[in-house]
């Protein structure tokens, strides 16, 4: 039974290990705002991004997205376009308006693929788009090479 109790506790320790390598320095931690009116897709980018070492805060809606990065700041803005109140895009616009969100990568995540939406969307400041669905590897790729520091910035 011991023995029992000590490959447990030797998986455990093994697995807190392993998803401590996986984690970003405390000096590099980076804070990411999601915004999506699917409850589910914020749990998602939430719980995938937070595996790769970020921290996340979710938002409801653009608004809501809105009163969060006034309060708080944010290195990332991963955001859905179609939402209740604001929608992605015009959540870009206001963004980029404040002088501390002028220069952080704002990503679009959508079901959208119009050619004039994303045009739009550029033209508001977007750094990217990706259409859903997506993986959680793909997502947590997207975010480190948006976050990564950029020569001459």
């Amino acid at each position: 039974m011991a023995n029992h109790t000590h490959h447990t506790n030797a998986h455990t320790n093994a697995h807190t290990n392993a998803h401590a390598m996986n984690q970003l320095p405390a000096a590099a931690l980076k804070n990411v705002l999601v915004v999506d009116d699917s409850l589910a897709i914020c749990h998602f980018l939430s719980a995938s991004l937070g595996a790769a070492g970020y921290a996340t805060v979710a938002a409801a809606d653009g608004f809501d997205a809105y009163q969060k990065a006034k309060a708080g700041h944010f290195d990332l803005v991963i955001t859905d376009q179609n939402m209740p109140r604001m929608s992605g895009v015009e959540l870009i616009r206001i963004l980029r308006a404040m002088p501390d969100y002028a220069l952080v990568p704002i990503l679009v995540l959508t079901i959208e693929s119009s050619p004039e939406l994303k045009r739009m969307a550029r033209e508001c400041g977007a750094s990217g788009w990706v259409v859903k669905p997506i993986g959680s590897d793909h997502i947590v790729a997207v975010a480190k090479q948006l976050l990564a520091p950029r020569l001459n910035s």
